[in-house]
């Protein structure tokens, strides 16, 4: 019993002084970094993430505002403004802090910050593993700003910036004509498929978000018709390597007639860049979540959505699509953007533009 109690003691030893190197490690990074900020960028605002990798900041030399999705569209629309700070210290606080699902909420509280924004990419009404759904209010009583998907949300301090207009570029657009000449770009996009085009791919590491085990389902329904390559740790079937970064996957995406892209899971407007990646590389997506996923936006006739209660309606679509490349070469030149597009998506992100700057210069 003695020799167990010992060994207790010494685990909580060598766990209160990894703590500390912990504490001492970030306390040094912060120093650091300060000394730069104010060598390289004095006067500027500074921005702060809640959990920060101070090593891979530092290492990039330098504190241009590419670290995020989020600080790109501030960098776009303040230039000069801001800059990333590695540590959000008790003792200076930093001007904005960001933090998201993969904070705690009790470190969220208690980190100092003049001003906070939660930001989520993921879906909040989800319920299994992460545990993402402890954020489903988006802390809108404890943040000044909550940036999210939810379309039900009329909080004054939330704006709606779906992870899909980040992924694919729109929350760059200055204004409303630079919003409708990225549609009229990509609704434009000719289909390019080559006549040794393979059947169908699927890229995804897991199926662990989803309770329905979406990607298993749709997997085995479109196996049904022809091979499906898969990539990625799920399913590995092909030597291919996943392409890495937005480009790269649109470019490998182009080699295949069909491309399965479901969402995780499903919640109130919970639409990622999943489904945007194949409208935009010129192949088939096969969708599920809602099949209007953004109304007024996404044309609903430029994709294919998977109905699990019906999956022979699917396999029959694929197999009309697969056997005539007359009819699957108008399927892809359908419009993906609806004419109201550019309106929506410019509301949400002056919307998004008008709150943040209420948040970065009004005290």
């Amino acid at each position: 019993m003695y020799r167990y109690v010992q060994k207790i003691q010494l685990r909580l030893s060598k766990s209160a002084q990894r703590r500390r190197r912990q504490r001492e490690k970030a306390v040094f990074y912060g120093k650091y970094a300060r000394f730069l900020e104010n060598k390289y960028a004095p006067g500027k605002k500074r921005i702060a993430f809640l959990w920060f990798n101070y090593e891979k900041f530092l290492n990039k030399g330098s504190f241009d505002l590419s670290s995020t999705l989020l600080t790109q569209f501030i960098d776009r629309h303040w230039p000069d403004k801001f800059i990333c700070t590695a540590l959000n210290s008790h003792d200076d606080p930093a001007d904005v802090l960001i933090t998201d699902v993969f904070d705690s909420r009790n470190e969220i509280l208690r980190a100092p910050g003049k001003k906070k924004i939660f930001l989520t990419t993921e879906n909040t009404d989800n319920k299994t593993r992460y545990k993402f759904n402890l954020f489903d209010d988006y802390m809108l009583g404890q943040v000044d700003l909550a940036i999210g998907f939810k379309r039900k949300i009329t909080a004054q301090n939330y704006a709606r910036l779906p992870f899909w207009m980040m992924t694919t570029g729109f929350y760059l657009c200055r204004d409303i004509d630079e919003v409708a000449k990225k549609c009229d770009a990509i609704n434009s996009l000719p289909s390019t498929l080559s006549p040794k085009a393979k059947f169908c791919v699927l890229i995804a590491s897991h199926d662990n978000m989803s309770p329905f085990k979406i990607r298993h389902k749709l997997y085995d329904v479109v196996s049904s018709v022809g091979f499906v390559s898969c990539p990625g740790k799920f399913k590995n079937n092909v030597p291919d390597k996943v392409p890495f970064g937005d480009d790269k996957k649109a470019e490998y995406l182009k080699d295949f007639k069909f491309n399965i892209c479901p969402e995780n899971s499903i919640g109130d407007g919970y639409v990622t860049e999943k489904l945007f990646d194949s409208l935009v590389s010129g192949t088939v997506p096969i969708y599920w979540s809602s099949p209007d996923p953004e109304p007024g936006i996404v044309n609903p006739e430029c994709f294919l959505c998977f109905d699990m209660d019906n999956p022979q309606k699917l396999i029959d679509q694929i197999k009309k699509l697969d056997k005539d490349d007359a009819l699957l070469k108008e399927f892809l030149e359908r419009p993906r953007f609806l004419p109201t597009a550019p309106a929506l998506i410019w509301e949400m992100i002056a919307d998004t533009k008008e709150k943040l700057e209420r948040v970065l210069f009004h005290q």
